[in-house]
């Protein structure tokens, strides 16, 4: 059974409210931009672009754009899965731990 990129973009959505009390906010409107930019505690924010596991297909715009903004510093992060979704998950808990830590 072939899994949907809205299954697993809707299960990103669900794991950061829950697990990180942020928000993943659909970016529309701006072609070759990530899917969703993630709103997370202490001023982080990610940007996700979610691809069906099989056969998601990457414009040359959407690779430029990302280039763009990883050489601007922020994060983009690809996500495939439900387990890349998990690993997405962990990451930016340790990030915001660091900061927790960092302000104490």
């Amino acid at each position: 059974m072939e899994v949907l990129e809205s299954s697993v973009e809707g299960y990103l959505v669900r794991q950061v409210a829950k697990e990180l009390r942020g928000e993943a906010k659909k970016f529309v409107g701006y072609r070759g931009w990530p899917d969703r930019i993630i709103v997370l505690p202490f001023g982080i924010t990610d940007w996700v672009e979610c691809k069906k596991p099989k056969g998601g297909v990457y414009k040359p715009l959407q690779l430029r754009c990302h280039a763009r903004l990883r050489a601007m510093g922020h994060n983009v992060f690809v996500i495939l899965t439900r387990t890349q979704v998990d690993k997405y998950i962990d990451d930016a808990r340790r990030r915001i731990s660091a900061i927790q830590l960092s302000s104490k």
